[in-house]
């Protein structure tokens, strides 16, 4: 799994509409007052890792937008990991729901089999 805009948007709080197409992201530029702006001119295409500002010039890669907001890659792997942490509690929760719901031979055959591929 990679880092996308969509998650750095998320964990910053940043708010822009998601296209019809669901591959760009549009709203204001987070790099300068553009609320005074009748139409927002800021976009993100997640399919071409790229954004671009038509107002203030500011593009780039997703590296470069993380840049411009003052974070660096150590806050980007950081993202990455507790996007991870967050996938592997619900893949957990599933698994001991699951175990939950079976009789104490089904649990020690599904524990032996575990115990072989370890």
């Amino acid at each position: 799994m990679k880092p996308t805009f969509e998650m750095v948007l998320k964990a910053l709080g940043i708010e822009l509409t998601r296209s019809k197409a669901d591959v760009e992201f549009k709203g204001h530029c987070p790099f300068h007052d553009e609320k005074k702006e009748d139409r927002a001119r800021f976009y993100i295409n997640e399919k071409n890792d790229y954004f671009t500002c038509y107002i203030c010039k500011k593009k780039g890669t997703l590296a470069d937008f993380v840049r411009e907001l003052g974070k660096d890659e150590a806050w980007l792997g950081e993202l990455m990991w507790s996007e991870r942490e967050v996938q592997l509690t619900e893949i957990l929760t599933g698994f001991f729901d699951l175990i939950a719901s079976k009789t104490q031979e089904e649990r020690a055959g599904i524990a032996a089999k575990l115990a072989h591929r370890i």
